[in-house]
């Protein structure tokens, strides 16, 4: 979990983090959780096949996104965004194309 709450931190600790609303986040080990799951607020819970960055960016989403739709068009947003900052071009091209695919509604007003 060290690693974990390091690449945790390493987000929460940037401007861009703070930008988004997002604020300092806890992560737990997600003991006895089949799923791992994210809360507004700041903690989300990663049962130990989940601690990909992947995966830990999509709960630091659902940490931001408040009230919207648990993966709607605001939180799929929020993902692409955190996926492209901390993870790169190339992996945000791949979420792009995989929302493109499963016909996730992304941008704004479209």
């Amino acid at each position: 979990m060290q690693e974990t709450q390091a690449f945790v931190d390493s987000v929460c600790k940037t401007k861009y983090w703070c930008n988004l609303g997002g604020l300092p986040t806890t992560a737990t080990d997600g003991r006895g959780r089949r799923t791992a799951c994210g809360y507004y607020g700041g903690e989300i819970c990663l049962p130990k096949w989940s601690r990909q960055r992947i995966i830990i960016l999509h709960e630091l989403a659902h940490t931001v996104i408040g009230d919207a739709p648990w993966h709607g068009r605001e939180f799929a947003r929020t993902l692409l965004a955190l996926v492209n900052r901390f993870m790169g071009k190339g992996a945000a091209a791949k979420l792009r194309e995989a929302f493109k695919e499963n016909h996730v509604h992304w941008k704004a007003g479209a």
